[in-house]
């Protein structure tokens, strides 16, 4: 009764139990938006800096990409409205939007979704430390955070 079947059996069992209660966290599913809707969001302006950021939450890890445009404005309200603008026309629609920040979604990838702010309102810490620094021009650009949702 206690042999090598016996055995692998049991083993089999343990480790079918393990990977069913601890399967989201040694395997997580990863949330990325499609490289596509990324180069779309870059056609908009000059790609000065791009970073990502990795989220994680209950076995999932949504990895955000995070790009610093230069759109040719002069101030960033109106750097707001050309990256409003150049995203509508590329098809892009409207979510919720405040004085400095823009929400939106795209039917063609689904689950995409953007924001577009200041470097102070959505960019990274490591940016606006450049920016304090000189090395990071922020009068005049966008952050675009772009990351795919469940």
């Amino acid at each position: 009764m206690n042999g090598p079947r016996t055995r692998n059996a049991l083993l089999a069992l343990c480790l079918s139990a393990a990977l069913t209660a601890c399967g989201t966290q040694w395997f997580p599913h990863r949330l990325q938006a499609d490289p596509a809707a990324l180069a779309q969001v870059r056609e908009i302006g000059r790609t000065v800096r791009q970073e990502q950021a990795e989220l994680a939450h209950d076995g999932t890890i949504q990895v955000e990409d995070i790009v610093v445009l230069d759109l040719g404005a002069a101030t960033f309200e109106e750097a707001l409205r050309l990256a409003h603008d150049r995203l509508r026309r590329r098809g892009w629609q409207d979510g919720a939007d405040g004085p400095d920040r823009l929400l939106m979604s795209s039917p063609a990838w689904k689950q995409a979704s953007l924001t577009v702010g200041s470097l102070w309102s959505a960019g990274t810490h490591r940016m606006q430390a450049d920016a304090y620094a000189g090395r990071l021009k922020s009068d005049a650009v966008v952050v675009v955070r772009l990351c795919e949702t469940a």
